[in-house]
C-alpha cells in the first residue's frame, strides 16, 4: 500500500473562509494548499438549495400538475445546465424569449429534496485554477443509473478536473443498476470514494462495480464535533490514525465548529500541523490513486497451509502425548506434503478458503497461548507462531478486495472464539486442571468458580461483539487510547495489555506458588484472549502488515510488564496479610 494522502475542503467552506478573512478566495485557496488541502468539493444542489441559496435566479413552479424548474435564460450557465437536465432527468424543455424552464416527472416538494445540479461555480473556480476536484453525487429517485451515467459522462468531459466521485444522500445515485455510473468513472478514470463509518443503501453494489477505482475516505462532520465536544488535537490525531493506521487516502476537513471569530489561520494551522504528523510517518501529499490489484498466490496458499496444517497437528499431538518429543523426517515430509495438498485445494475451493480463515487463525492463537503456558521460556516461541500465522493469514486473505472492505474476512468471531474452546477442551482432556470434565460436572460447584467464569464468558462476548467498529467506546477507553497512541506511536490493543498477557503473568506466579488451584483455568482462559486479540489484528487487511507486527510487539511487552507490576503488587499484598495473620497467632 503507498502512503499517499490529500486532504479535501467544501468549496463553500472555502467561500466563508475568505469572506471572514477579507481577502480573495484564490488567496484563500493558496492557504489552504499549503497545508496539503489538494482538492476542493463540488456539490449537486438540491432543488430547495438552487431556490433558496445559490444565486441563480431559479424558481420553481408547477406546470401540468408536475414540477417545474425556471431560469432566466441570461444565466452563464444556461447551456450546460440545459445539457445536464436533458442527460440526468430527461423531459419536456420549454423556452421562452427569457427563460427556460425544465419538468420534472414529480411534485415540487419531492424535488426540493431531490439533488439536481452541480455547484458549476466551484467547478468553474476548480478549473480556473488547476484544482482536483471531488463532485458529491446525491440522490434523485427520477434518474436511474442510465440516465445518471450519461449526465456524469458529460460532466466529465466539461470538466476534466473531477478526479473522485464523493457519493452523498443515504441512497446511491442510480441504485440499484450501479454498473453504467461504475463504467463511466473508469472511462475517463475517475475514482470513487468508500466513506468510514457512514453506510449507504446500494453502496456496496456500487463500490463492487466501481472496483478497483476505489479511495478510501474519511470525515468527520459538525454534528460528530460538536455533540462529543472534540478538541481540535483531538481532531489531528484523529486524522493522522485514519491516514497512518487504516490507509485511508483522502480527509475531508471542514472548519472547527466550536471555533469563533476568524477561523482561517487557526484552520490553516492545524492542517499543517496533521500534515507535520504524516509526514514524520512516511506519509506524503500526494493525490492518491487506486490500489493496484492484487489477489492470492500459491507461495501465500502453501504458506497458511503449512501453518494450518501443522498447528492442527501440534494441537493433536498434546492431547495425546508430549510436545517436547522431537517430530520424526517421515512427520514432518507428511506434513508437507498435506500442506501442498491442501494450498491446491485452496486456491481451486473458494468455499474452502473461506471456511479455512477463521479455523486457521483459531488453531494458531490455541497453539500459541499453549506455548507460552508451558512457562516462560516459551513467551518468545508464542510470539513467534503468531508470526508466523498472521503473516501468512494475511498474505493469502489481504488481497486488494480485503484491504478495500469488499471481500470481509469471515474467521474473526472464529478467531476470538475458538482458541480459549481449544485451550479449555485441551486442559480437561490432559488433567491440567487436575480434574476431567466429568469430575468437574459431578462435584458442587464453587461460587468463586461460577463468577470467574462469567467474568471470562463476559470478556470473550464483549470481544465478538466489539469485533467490528463500533461507537458506544466509553470516554475513559477512548482517552487511555489516546493517551497510548501518543506514547508508543501505534497503540497495542487494551484487551493484550489489561487483560490477557497479565493473565499469564499471573498464572505464572499462582502455579509456582501452589495458589488458588481451582481458579487457575480461569486464569489460563483470559491469557488466551491475548492470542485471539494479536491475531485478530492480522486480520484488519486495511491496516498495513508493518503497523500490525509493531501493534503485537507493544502489545506483548507491555502487557508483559503490567502483568509483572499486577504480579508484584499481589506478592507484596499475600506477604503483608500473611505476615499479619502469622503475627496475630
Amino acid at each position: 500500500m503507498n502512503k499517499n494522502f490529500a486532504f479535501a475542503a467544501n468549496y463553500r467552506d472555502l467561500i466563508a473562509l475568505a469572506q471572514q478573512s477579507g481577502i480573495p478566495q484564490k488567496q484563500a485557496w493558496e492557504k489552504l494548499n499549503g497545508g496539503s488541502v489538494l482538492a476542493l468539493t463540488a456539490q449537486e444542489f438540491t432543488g430547495e438549495e438552487i431556490v433558496k441559496y445559490h444565486p441563480m435566479g431559479a424558481d420553481f413552479t408547477m406546470l401540468d400538475g408536475k414540477a417545474a424548474i425556471v431560469f432566466p435564460k441570461e444565466f452563464k450557465y444556461a447551456d450546460k445546465v440545459q445539457r445536464y437536465f436533458e442527460a440526468k432527468i430527461p423531459g419536456t424543455v420549454k423556452k421562452t424569449d427569457d427563460k427556460v424552464i425544465f419538468i420534472f416527472p414529480a411534485t415540487v416538494e419531492s424535488v426540493f429534496s431531490y439533488s439536481l445540479l452541480p455547484d458549476y461555480e466551484s467547478l468553474e473556480f476548480c478549473k480556473a485554477n488547476d484544482i482536483n476536484a471531488l463532485f458529491r453525487l446525491g440522490t434523485c429517485p427520477v434518474s436511474n443509473g442510465e440516465q445518471t451515467a450519461f449526465a456524469l459522462d458529460r460532466l466529465f468531459t466539461d470538466y476534466p478536473q473531477i478526479k473522485n466521485i464523493l457519493p452523498a444522500g443515504f441512497i446511491i445515485a442510480g441504485n440499484p443498476n450501479v454498473k453504467p455510473i461504475a463504467e463511466v468513472l473508469k472511462k475517463h478514470g475517475v475514482s470513487l470514494s468508500q466513506t468510514e463509518f457512514f453506510k449507504q443503501v446500494g453502496a456496496s453494489g456500487a463500490f463492487t462495480a466501481a472496483y478497483p477505482f476505489l479511495v478510501p475516505l474519511h470525515s468527520l462532520t459538525a454534528d460528530e464535533v460538536i455533540s462529543k465536544n472534540i478538541s481540535r488535537n483531538a481532531i489531528i490525531e484523529r486524522y493522522v490514525r485514519a491516514i497512518h493506521e487504516r490507509s485511508v487516502r483522502i480527509i475531508l476537513v471542514r472548519p472547527f465548529e466550536l471555533l469563533m471569530g476568524n477561523k482561517l489561520d487557526a484552520f490553516c494551522e492545524d492542517l499543517a500541523k496533521t500534515a507535520d504528523k504524516l509526514a514524520m510517518r512516511g506519509c506524503k501529499a500526494v493525490w492518491p490513486e487506486p490500489y493496484r490489484p492484487w489477489t492470492r498466490g500459491r507461495l501465500a496458499a502453501f504458506a497458511l497451509a503449512l501453518v494450518f496444517v501443522s498447528t492442527v497437528w501440534f494441537y493433536g499431538v498434546r492431547l495425546v502425548s508430549s510436545t517436547d518429543e522431537i517430530a520424526q523426517i517421515k512427520e514432518i515430509a507428511l506434513l508437507f506434503a498435506l500442506s501442498l495438498v491442501y494450498a491446491l485445494c485452496l486456491l481451486k475451493i473458494s468455499v474452502l478458503a473461506k471456511l479455512t480463515g477463521g479455523f486457521c487463525t483459531g488453531f494458531v492463537a490455541a497453539e500459541a497461548a499453549l506455548c507460552a503456558l508451558d512457562g516462560k521460556k516459551k513467551l518468545l516461541p508464542a510470539l513467534l507462531i503468531i508470526f508466523a500465522g498472521g503473516l501468512s493469514a494475511a498474505a493469502f486473505y489481504g488481497t486488494t478486495k480485503a484491504a478495500l472492505r469488499l471481500l470481509p474476512f469471515s474467521g474473526v468471531k472464529l478467531t476470538l472464539l475458538l482458541p480459549p474452546l481449544l485451550v479449555l477442551y485441551h486442559d480437561l482432556k490432559v488433567r491440567i486442571h487436575d480434574e476431567t470434565a466429568k469430575e468437574l460436572f459431578a462435584r458442587p460447584a464453587l461460587w468463586g468458580e461460577l463468577a470467574l467464569s462469567a467474568v471470562v464468558l463476559a470478556a470473550l462476548l464483549v470481544m465478538a461483539l466489539r469485533s467490528d467498529n463500533v461507537s458506544d467506546v466509553p470516554a475513559f477507553e477512548l482517552a487511555f487510547r489516546d493517551f497510548l497512541e501518543r506514547t508508543l506511536a501505534v497503540r497495542p490493543r487494551t484487551k493484550e495489555i489489561l487483560i490477557g498477557y497479565p493473565a499469564l503473568m499471573l498464572y505464572f506466579y499462582v502455579k509456582q506458588k501452589d495458589l488458588f488451584p481451582h481458579y487457575r483455568e480461569a486464569l489460563r482462559l483470559a491469557a488466551t484472549l491475548a492470542f485471539c486479540s494479536a491475531m485478530n489484528t492480522f486480520c484488519h487487511f486495511h491496516t498495513r502488515l508493518q503497523l500490525s507486527v509493531i501493534r503485537v510487539l507493544n502489545g506483548w511487552w507491555l502487557g508483559l510488564v503490567i502483568g509483572c507490576i499486577i504480579v508484584l503488587i499481589l506478592h507484596f499484598f499475600i506477604k503483608i496479610f500473611c505476615g499479619s495473620k502469622k503475627q496475630a497467632v
